[in-house]
């Protein structure tokens, strides 16, 4: 399964989804893959909520460290940047890094992000994980 930044963030951070997200991520019967970018985009993430002041630096922190536990296989961007590029008509370059590994992959993809579930779902690129599917 490919995670993408937003679900990660939903589940540091407590969001309304975290137990479903949980329950997917945790199930033990798929690995877990992004691409490098994932870690890139889950420290802004951070780093935003601690600016915003949403979460005190030593909360933002402790995402961090939360984020590491998780096992995510992490995959060289170079690999996936010619695909991303034949994506970018319908989706953003961050979003297309996670699409074409989960197509790399033949991998179902996480994701919070409704736009791009949507997105992906109408064209029929890969699977995404249906998180109210209990």
């Amino acid at each position: 399964m490919v995670v993408d930044a937003s679900a990660m963030v939903d589940v540091l951070t407590g969001q309304p989804l975290r137990e479903r997200l949980i329950e997917v991520l945790l199930d033990g019967q798929a690995a877990l893959h992004a691409p490098a970018l994932l870690d890139v985009e889950v420290v802004s993430a951070a780093r935003r909520l601690e600016l915003a002041g949403s979460v005190a630096a030593q909360r933002a922190g402790q995402l961090l460290d939360d984020f590491a536990e998780f096992g995510i296989s992490r995959h060289p961007l170079p690999s996936l940047t010619a695909r991303v590029w034949a994506l970018r008509d319908w989706a953003r370059v961050a979003d297309a890094y996670y699409v074409s590994l989960a197509e790399a992959l033949d991998a179902p993809l996480l994701t919070t992000d409704l736009r791009l579930a949507r997105t992906v779902r109408d064209r029929d690129v890969v699977e995404v994980v249906d998180l109210d599917d209990r």
